[in-house]
């Protein structure tokens, strides 16, 4: 009984492992790295290939649906209900799995990303992120997201000279980014408004640089 026990256990171990959910992949697509070097020439380093979020579990017939702790005040502001530490915590895991930080000021709240590029729609983009979390007393934090992004563009004269210009796309960013913090927490989804939900645009092709 005892040698037949433990390939049980392994099994068993083995299947709580594959039960658990993955990150949101920020970046997605086949575009080769070639061709986005084509378009704005950086240095190219090989990316890591996309990790898919597994599908949430089916609920047994009567359960109560977990209460979400994470919800949406804006499309930039959201509320945790949990410790400040916890969510300082779980912000870094997440950002760091793409992000090089610049500022990580764990006193302050403050966190900012240096400039990441990557390849959407056809053309390079680079984006820098911003936080900053804040006590709002007992077990209650609250979460300010700006995600600043840059398409690289040629100037209306014609030429061929290229400039970063502001563009729209930053909204799924900070839903994959709120998803993932929910994910690493071992929180249920938090309910987001449609339009930060990741992987809501499908025309999204988008790579590391």
């Amino acid at each position: 009984m005892r040698f037949g026990l433990l390939p049980v256990l392994c099994f068993v171990s083995w299947c709580s492992a594959c039960s658990t959910p993955a990150f949101l992949s920020k970046y997605s697509g086949n575009r080769s790295n070639q061709e986005v070097q084509a378009a704005a020439a950086p240095s190219a380093v090989s990316p890591q290939t996309p990790a898919k979020a597994a599908p949430a579990p089916a609920a047994a017939p009567g359960a109560r649906t977990p209460r979400p702790t994470i919800f949406a005040v804006d499309q930039g502001t959201f509320r945790f209900q949990l410790g400040y530490d916890r969510v300082w915590e779980a912000t870094m895991d997440v950002l760091l799995r793409n992000y090089n930080l610049a500022i990580a000021d764990r006193n302050n709240g403050l966190i900012t990303t240096e400039w990441d590029s990557y390849y959407l729609d056809g053309k390079v983009h680079r984006n820098k992120v911003s936080m900053r979390l804040k006590r709002l007393g007992g077990s209650l934090v609250e979460v300010t997201i700006f995600n600043n992004v840059e398409m690289l563009s040629k100037l209306p004269d014609g030429g061929i000279t290229e400039i970063w210009l502001p563009t729209d796309k930053n909204k799924p960013e900070i839903g994959r980014i709120i998803q993932n913090m929910a994910i690493a927490m071992g929180q249920p989804r938090p309910n987001l408004p449609q339009e930060l939900m990741a992987g809501s645009v499908p025309a999204a092709e988008k790579r590391g640089l």
